[in-house]
């Protein structure tokens, strides 16, 4: 017997990222326009799990640029987190090669069904 399941994944999300070469190169605004829009886009994927009522979220990796996390990032983060938990909706977070695992010690606290994937095992809080 099969059990069917849906669940949303997301990956390279790069919250607030600076876009270094992007900041220098393009006109005003567009770059801190770029920057906002990482932000949107987490809001609307979270949105997408809430409205679909997946049953789980994915996020693989790279959620912020770096171990040097913006603190508007991080509360972004956060939020979505706990709008999927609010919902009903548990989330799984790999970190990736732009967050590794030691950056992720003086997070923000995680609601209750946000897992992150530690070296060994998964644990509640980053």
């Amino acid at each position: 017997m099969s059990v069917a399941f849906r669940f949303l994944h997301a990956a390279a999300l790069h919250l607030d990222s600076p876009f270094g070469g992007l900041s220098e190169a393009a006109p005003p605004g567009v770059a801190a326009a770029v920057r906002r829009a990482t932000l949107g886009s987490w809001r609307r994927i979270v949105e997408l799990a809430v409205a679909e009522r997946v049953d789980f979220v994915l996020v693989a990796g790279d959620v912020f640029d770096s171990d040097e996390r913006t603190i508007r990032g991080q509360l972004a983060f956060v939020d979505g987190l706990r709008a999927l938990d609010e919902a009903g909706i548990p989330s799984f977070v790999v970190t990736g090669n732009h967050d590794p695992l030691s950056g992720w010690e003086p997070s923000l606290a995680w609601p209750a069904g946000a897992y992150r994937f530690g070296r060994s095992r998964w644990s509640r809080d980053p």
